[in-house]
């Protein structure tokens, strides 16, 4: 994939955080562009390969390479990858957790969904530490937790396409008793009909409140972060944020937004929260993160 290709997939797909990417430096946000194209690339290999068969084999070749440190499919991130000696554990766990998303129907507690999150999301809030050269380990766990809410918000805001797509991400124990959520993965049409949105919308709120304990651990990591990485960080978290207070307001709406002045407004609130970070504990303990962590200093 070319350099351009990547600036146009960040640009079309990434609309929240392609506009907080504006504020790193050059070389931070062409390395940001290539890391988004790759999990961009991955995930459309889940989503919309022909067969599951088809995107395990595309799967494995990428792992390989990885794991050789010699991609022909991915030189660019390849590439970045050594020059940020980005771990390839890190990344390896990114594609192992993509790779159960081929067989994934259902996720049964909250404590399956933090794993789940961890895999997908807070791998690339790690990566991304490397590419922002952060030496202090100790700031590991609320990038992990920052991961952790943003992919939260996803799941509470994508939720019908996702059932759609015959896969629900919410906790089954975050659904009332006696609602059938295996319905949803079939007929999400169907499940609205018969239970109405409220046994849905509830538990998306119930999930959200979850993001927001994790947004606010994030936030406590801010002071580790250069100026402009902590600027561009603080944007991209606020606006994710406002997207779930965006569901909440109206349920509704099936695909939440914000508007480009909201936006705006919410870059500058996040001059305050730079200016002043928050100090706090992360959401859990370090035992919850060691493995990641381990994996971050190890070339």
């Amino acid at each position: 994939m070319s350099q351009q290709s990547e600036k146009d997939l960040f640009r079309h797909h990434a609309k929240t955080f392609s506009q907080a990417a504006r504020f790193f430096s050059l070389s931070v946000r062409e390395d940001v562009t290539t890391l988004y194209a790759f999990c961009r690339s991955l995930d459309d290999a889940v989503d919309l390969a022909t067969t599951k068969e088809e995107a395990s084999h595309f799967l494995d070749i990428v792992k390989e390479e990885v794991y050789l440190g010699q991609s022909q499919t991915f030189p660019r991130f390849q590439s970045m990858m050594k020059r940020r000696e980005v771990s390839r554990d890190i990344v390896l766990q990114l594609i192992d957790t993509l790779r159960q998303d081929l067989v994934l129907k259902r996720i049964e507690t909250e404590q399956q969904l933090l794993t789940y999150c961890m895999g997908v999301a807070s791998t690339v809030g790690v990566i991304l530490c490397r590419i922002f050269s952060i030496k202090n380990l100790n700031a590991l766990p609320y990038a992990i937790d920052l991961g952790i809410a943003m992919q939260m918000t996803n799941i509470a805001r994508d939720v019908y396409e996702d059932a759609k797509r015959g896969k629900i991400y919410i906790p089954t124990n975050y659904f009332p008793d006696g609602f059938f959520i295996g319905e949803i993965t079939h007929d999400c049409q169907k499940v609205i009909d018969q239970f109405g949105d409220d046994p849905i919308n509830k538990a998306r709120q119930k999930l959200l409140k979850v993001a927001d304990r994790y947004y606010r651990s994030g936030t406590f990591g801010y002071s580790y972060l250069p100026g402009r990485v902590r600027f561009a960080v603080a944007s991209a978290a606020s606006m994710y944020k406002a997207i779930g207070k965006a569901i909440e307001i109206d349920f509704s709406k099936k695909r939440a937004h914000i508007s480009n002045e909201k936006k705006l407004l919410l870059t500058l609130f996040s001059l305050h929260q730079v200016a002043i970070p928050p100090k706090g504990i992360a959401e859990n303990n370090m035992s919850f993160y060691r493995d990641m962590v381990i994996s971050y200093g190890t070339i």
